[in-house]
């Protein structure tokens, strides 16, 4: 947790931000939880995103836009709000 704590971050959220990780993670497994999984992954890289930036560690910031937009899109498809309509059928 050494990092959030250079970060600024209180020491609490080094387990929060792991929690939601693997929540979000979990909820991926479950195609009805997908949408949900894909939301917090996304929420999860946003923040990561905007503290490394505030803190001036861009070195990471593309990682988290790779992961974080994959995250949002994935959650976009599965919310059955996609660009290309699928078919369960």
């Amino acid at each position: 947790y050494e990092p959030f704590v250079e970060f600024g971050w209180p020491r609490w959220t080094y387990f929060a931000t792991g929690l939601a990780e693997v929540g979000g993670g979990l909820a991926l497994l479950w195609r009805r939880t997908r949408p949900i999984g894909g939301v917090v992954i996304a929420a999860v890289m946003a923040g990561a995103i905007l503290t490394n930036a505030v803190n001036g560690d861009v070195g990471f910031i593309p990682v988290n836009l790779v992961l974080g937009a994959t995250a949002g899109a994935a959650a976009w498809y599965w919310s059955g709000r996609s660009f290309a309509r699928r078919s369960d059928g």
